[in-house]
């Protein structure tokens, strides 16, 4: 269920102030600034015309407390293991597959690919081509005066 977080979290996604809400779902300003505020326990019609109202306007609740404009999709994968580089780099090949593309990082930490073994090694190179040829660029965020640079394809900035 929809709680008071949420509708306030809805409304600030799209910038609306409370009398806006208030005036698409038809509940009072008063009843919304209270709900909103934490003073009632919202009846039932009461969420659901705010969180219709909303919903109208491309708010998405999600399962918890979250919610998003709805076609919004952020999703965490995480490899791991051996082939850690191929599998990311297929990544970016199969989210981008007719180009052109960006990939942006933060916190890389490069030392540890600098001794990739060779299978892990050419894998890299392989996609590497691939990604130039589709033109997927690549932008990265490293430590100042880290220099483990695996490409000379990329656009590499230091921050403090």
């Amino acid at each position: 269920m929809v709680d008071a977080d949420q509708i306030r979290a809805g409304r600030a996604l799209l910038n609306w102030s409370q009398k806006k809400l208030a005036d698409v779902s038809k509940v009072s300003l008063n009843a919304l600034n209270n709900l909103e505020r934490g003073i009632v326990t919202p009846r039932r019609d009461t969420l659901s015309a705010l969180t219709n109202a909303l919903e109208g306007q491309g708010i998405e609740f999600l399962p918890g407390k979250g919610l998003r404009m709805q076609g919004e999709a952020f999703e965490i994968e995480t490899f791991d293991g051996l082939h850690i580089m191929e599998h990311l780099y297929n990544d970016f090949l199969s989210t981008f597959p007719t180009g052109p593309g960006e990939v942006l990082y933060n916190g890389v930490d490069n030392k540890h690919f600098q001794e990739l073994d060779d299978e892990n090694n050419n894998a890299f190179k392989r996609v590497e081509k691939q990604m130039i040829k589709r033109n997927i660029t690549e932008r990265l965020l490293f430590l100042d005066g880290d220099t483990n640079f695996l490409s000379s394809q990329n656009c590499y900035r230091w921050i403090s």
